[in-house]
């Protein structure tokens, strides 16, 4: 017995194959639109100007050295390799500049604004808890020039108590919720914040989680933390 050919058989007969059609038309279609965007070349990296640097932190009350395990800037070729960094020649680590938390404000200012240097992106914010040591705490950023590609920590010694220093959410969109996330660990606030509220405890937290000294202020005995071999409390958290 013969099937029909036409009416629902047919249309039915005909899903896979408009199905098949349209499957390969997407894929043309997807091919397309992949060879028509072309890669976009990086803009050439901008040199940077290291003594424009140096010069400009002297002037503004800040010391300038490497990181831990690093030579100092001063050392024109410390490894003989060739293998430092070319936004720092002859420099094998991160610059950091120390200052005081008082005059931190109007450098950071400067070295987001100076064309010589453009440190136009704050990476990261963070703080350094020296207890026992005074001062106690440093607030650390992290900036990067997308020019030229250099990078500069900035250490602002806090000397004041309870610690607080300007906000410099002003200057990079970035720093708002990296200075709520101190001011909720570390209990530092920033004067001139647009709303320094509570990002990742809740608004009725005790304490600075953060802190060395947060287990002994909440009533907790003191000692290695659960879970640590004795005799190892900390040991990872040397700055």
């Amino acid at each position: 017995m013969k099937r029909p050919r036409g009416g629902l058989y047919a249309a039915v007969r005909s899903v896979p194959v408009w199905l098949r059609s349209l499957a390969r038309g997407g894929q043309a279609f997807r091919a397309r639109a992949l060879t028509a965007v072309e890669p976009q070349a990086m803009p050439p990296a901008v040199p940077f100007d290291l003594d424009a640097l140096r010069a400009g932190l002297a002037e503004r009350g800040a010391t300038l050295r490497c990181e831990a395990g690093g030579p100092t800037l001063d050392d024109p070729n410390p490894t003989g390799d060739g293998s430092a960094p070319l936004a720092f020649p002859g420099v094998d680590g991160t610059p950091i500049a120390e200052l005081s938390a008082a005059a931190a404000g109007a450098l950071l200012r400067w070295l987001r604004d100076d064309p010589a240097l453009g440190f136009d992106v704050l990476d990261d914010l963070t703080v350094v808890d020296r207890l026992p040591e005074a001062p106690r705490f440093d607030v650390v950023y992290c900036l990067r020039a997308s020019a030229s590609g250099a990078r500069l920590r900035v250490r602002a010694r806090i000397e004041v108590e309870p610690p607080e220093l300007d906000s410099v959410a002003s200057l990079w969109r970035s720093a708002d919720w990296l200075e709520r996330e101190v001011k909720d660990m570390f209990g530092v606030r920033f004067r001139g914040h647009p709303g320094l509220l509570p990002i990742l405890l809740s608004p009725d937290f005790a304490g600075a989680p953060l802190r060395r000294d947060f287990a002994a202020a909440a009533g907790e005995p003191a000692g290695d933390p659960p879970g640590n071999p004795p005799g190892k409390a900390g040991e990872g958290d040397r700055s």
